[in-house]
Protein backbone atom coordinates (compact mmCIF):
# COMPACT_ATOMS: atom_id res chain seq x y z
CA UNK A 1 0.00 0.00 0.00
CA UNK A 2 1.41 3.38 -1.05
CA UNK A 3 0.78 5.92 1.71
CA UNK A 4 0.99 8.97 -0.61
CA UNK A 5 -1.55 7.62 -3.10
CA UNK A 6 -3.70 5.25 -1.07
CA UNK A 7 -3.97 6.81 2.39
CA UNK A 8 -2.92 10.48 2.49
CA UNK A 9 -5.45 11.71 -0.11
CA UNK A 10 -8.28 10.19 1.91
CA UNK A 11 -7.05 11.78 5.14
CA UNK A 12 -7.08 15.18 3.41
CA UNK A 13 -10.48 14.36 1.95
CA UNK A 14 -11.92 13.27 5.29
CA UNK A 15 -10.94 16.44 7.16
CA UNK A 16 -12.10 18.51 4.20
CA UNK A 17 -15.43 16.67 4.31
CA UNK A 18 -16.01 17.61 7.93
CA UNK A 19 -15.29 21.29 7.27
CA UNK A 20 -17.41 21.44 4.12
CA UNK A 21 -20.41 19.65 5.60
CA UNK A 22 -20.27 21.75 8.76
CA UNK A 23 -20.03 24.98 6.69
CA UNK A 24 -23.65 24.71 5.54
CA UNK A 25 -24.86 24.86 9.11
CA UNK A 26 -23.95 28.54 9.25
CA UNK A 27 -26.53 31.02 8.04
CA UNK A 28 -23.88 33.76 7.80
CA UNK A 29 -22.30 33.72 4.32
CA UNK A 30 -18.83 34.82 5.54
CA UNK A 31 -18.52 31.98 8.05
CA UNK A 32 -19.75 29.50 5.46
CA UNK A 33 -17.15 30.75 2.96
CA UNK A 34 -14.32 30.70 5.52
CA UNK A 35 -14.88 27.01 6.25
CA UNK A 36 -15.19 26.25 2.55
CA UNK A 37 -11.83 27.95 1.89
CA UNK A 38 -10.19 25.74 4.53
CA UNK A 39 -11.91 22.70 3.03
CA UNK A 40 -10.68 23.57 -0.47
CA UNK A 41 -7.08 23.83 0.75
CA UNK A 42 -7.30 20.22 1.89
CA UNK A 43 -8.98 19.15 -1.36
CA UNK A 44 -6.05 20.54 -3.34
CA UNK A 45 -3.84 18.12 -1.43
CA UNK A 46 -6.26 15.25 -1.97
CA UNK A 47 -6.47 15.73 -5.74
CA UNK A 48 -2.74 16.42 -6.05
CA UNK A 49 -1.87 13.07 -4.49
CA UNK A 50 -4.49 11.34 -6.65
CA UNK A 51 -2.98 12.91 -9.78
CA UNK A 52 -6.26 14.67 -10.59
CA UNK A 53 -5.14 18.03 -11.98
CA UNK A 54 -8.64 19.32 -12.79
CA UNK A 55 -9.78 18.82 -9.20
CA UNK A 56 -6.66 20.41 -7.71
CA UNK A 57 -6.71 23.47 -10.01
CA UNK A 58 -10.46 23.86 -9.67
CA UNK A 59 -10.11 24.01 -5.90
CA UNK A 60 -7.20 26.45 -6.11
CA UNK A 61 -9.28 28.76 -8.32
CA UNK A 62 -12.23 28.16 -6.00
CA UNK A 63 -10.21 29.47 -3.07
CA UNK A 64 -9.46 32.69 -4.94
CA UNK A 65 -13.13 33.06 -5.87
CA UNK A 66 -14.30 32.44 -2.30
CA UNK A 67 -11.81 35.00 -0.96
CA UNK A 68 -13.24 37.57 -3.39
CA UNK A 69 -16.79 36.67 -2.35
CA UNK A 70 -15.78 36.87 1.32
CA UNK A 71 -14.36 40.38 0.75
CA UNK A 72 -17.47 41.30 -1.20
CA UNK A 73 -19.71 40.14 1.66
CA UNK A 74 -17.60 42.15 4.09
CA UNK A 75 -17.34 45.36 2.03
CA UNK A 76 -20.58 45.29 0.06
CA UNK A 77 -19.39 45.46 -3.53
CA UNK A 78 -16.10 44.97 -5.32
CA UNK A 79 -14.67 47.54 -7.75
CA UNK A 80 -16.65 47.60 -11.00
CA UNK A 81 -19.86 46.30 -9.47
CA UNK A 82 -23.02 48.36 -9.18
CA UNK A 83 -25.63 48.24 -6.46
CA UNK A 84 -28.72 46.17 -7.27
CA UNK A 85 -27.31 44.52 -10.40
CA UNK A 86 -27.60 40.83 -11.09
CA UNK A 87 -24.71 38.45 -10.47
CA UNK A 88 -24.80 37.89 -14.23
CA UNK A 89 -23.64 41.50 -14.71
CA UNK A 90 -20.70 41.31 -12.31
CA UNK A 91 -17.32 41.49 -14.04
CA UNK A 92 -15.87 39.57 -11.09
CA UNK A 93 -18.30 36.66 -11.45
CA UNK A 94 -17.58 36.47 -15.18
CA UNK A 95 -13.83 36.69 -14.50
CA UNK A 96 -13.90 33.75 -12.11
CA UNK A 97 -16.23 31.76 -14.36
CA UNK A 98 -13.69 32.33 -17.16
CA UNK A 99 -10.85 31.11 -14.92
CA UNK A 100 -12.77 27.90 -14.25
CA UNK A 101 -13.33 27.46 -17.98
CA UNK A 102 -9.57 27.91 -18.53
CA UNK A 103 -8.95 25.20 -15.93
CA UNK A 104 -11.32 22.97 -17.93
CA UNK A 105 -9.40 23.62 -21.14
CA UNK A 106 -5.92 23.12 -19.68
CA UNK A 107 -6.74 19.99 -17.67
CA UNK A 108 -8.98 18.30 -20.25
CA UNK A 109 -8.35 14.54 -20.35
CA UNK A 110 -11.83 13.51 -21.42
CA UNK A 111 -15.44 14.61 -20.78
CA UNK A 112 -15.44 13.65 -17.10
CA UNK A 113 -12.53 16.00 -16.35
CA UNK A 114 -14.84 18.88 -17.31
CA UNK A 115 -17.21 18.19 -14.41
CA UNK A 116 -15.28 19.84 -11.58
CA UNK A 117 -14.52 23.17 -13.32
CA UNK A 118 -17.99 23.38 -14.90
CA UNK A 119 -19.66 22.79 -11.55
CA UNK A 120 -17.70 25.75 -10.22
CA UNK A 121 -18.94 27.98 -13.04
CA UNK A 122 -22.47 27.35 -11.76
CA UNK A 123 -21.33 27.76 -8.16
CA UNK A 124 -19.65 31.09 -8.99
CA UNK A 125 -22.86 32.70 -10.18
CA UNK A 126 -24.88 31.21 -7.34
CA UNK A 127 -22.51 32.45 -4.65
CA UNK A 128 -22.20 35.86 -6.35
CA UNK A 129 -25.98 36.12 -6.19
CA UNK A 130 -25.43 36.33 -2.39
CA UNK A 131 -28.65 34.48 -1.60
CA UNK A 132 -28.03 31.46 0.65
CA UNK A 133 -31.16 29.72 -0.68
CA UNK A 134 -30.02 30.04 -4.31
CA UNK A 135 -26.51 28.89 -3.43
CA UNK A 136 -27.80 25.82 -1.62
CA UNK A 137 -30.19 24.91 -4.46
CA UNK A 138 -27.50 25.21 -7.13
CA UNK A 139 -25.15 23.15 -4.98
CA UNK A 140 -27.76 20.50 -4.32
CA UNK A 141 -29.08 20.09 -7.86
CA UNK A 142 -26.01 20.86 -10.01
CA UNK A 143 -22.66 21.16 -8.26
CA UNK A 144 -22.74 18.24 -5.84
CA UNK A 145 -23.95 15.71 -8.45
CA UNK A 146 -21.22 16.86 -10.86
CA UNK A 147 -18.57 16.53 -8.14
CA UNK A 148 -19.90 13.09 -7.20
CA UNK A 149 -19.37 11.89 -10.76
CA UNK A 150 -15.88 13.47 -10.86
CA UNK A 151 -14.96 11.88 -7.52
CA UNK A 152 -15.98 8.46 -8.80
CA UNK A 153 -13.90 9.04 -11.94
CA UNK A 154 -10.79 10.06 -9.94
CA UNK A 155 -11.30 7.50 -7.13
CA UNK A 156 -11.62 10.31 -4.58
CA UNK A 157 -13.77 8.19 -2.26
CA UNK A 158 -13.78 10.68 0.59
CA UNK A 159 -14.86 13.34 -1.90
CA UNK A 160 -17.73 11.11 -2.96
CA UNK A 161 -18.79 10.66 0.65
CA UNK A 162 -18.33 14.40 1.23
CA UNK A 163 -20.62 15.40 -1.59
CA UNK A 164 -23.26 12.87 -0.60
CA UNK A 165 -23.12 14.17 2.99
CA UNK A 166 -23.08 17.73 1.66
CA UNK A 167 -26.39 17.11 -0.05
CA UNK A 168 -27.82 15.82 3.24
CA UNK A 169 -26.36 18.83 5.08
CA UNK A 170 -27.98 21.20 2.59
CA UNK A 171 -31.35 19.51 3.15
CA UNK A 172 -30.91 19.86 6.92
CA UNK A 173 -30.00 23.54 6.54
CA UNK A 174 -33.12 24.14 4.47
CA UNK A 175 -35.19 22.63 7.21
CA UNK A 176 -33.40 24.59 9.96
CA UNK A 177 -33.17 28.00 8.32
CA UNK A 178 -35.76 28.34 5.60
CA UNK A 179 -38.72 26.10 6.38
CA UNK A 180 -39.45 27.91 9.65
CA UNK A 181 -39.26 31.34 8.02
CA UNK A 182 -42.14 30.51 5.64
CA UNK A 183 -44.61 29.85 8.41
CA UNK A 184 -47.11 32.63 8.83
CA UNK A 185 -47.68 33.82 12.35
CA UNK A 186 -50.95 32.81 13.93
CA UNK A 187 -52.88 35.85 15.13
CA UNK A 188 -53.59 35.85 18.86
CA UNK A 189 -57.05 34.69 19.92
CA UNK A 190 -59.44 37.51 20.72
Amino acid sequence: MDFLHDVLPHIFGGVSALLNIFSYQFKDMRRLLFLQIASSLLLIGQFFFLGAAAGALTNLTGILMRIAVYLRAKKGLLPGEKEGRSALLSPWAWGFASLFLLVAVFTYRGPLTLLSPLSMVFFTFSVWHADPVVMRRVNFFLCAPMWIAYNIYTHAWMGLITDAMLMISILVSFFRFFRRSRRTPVPPAS
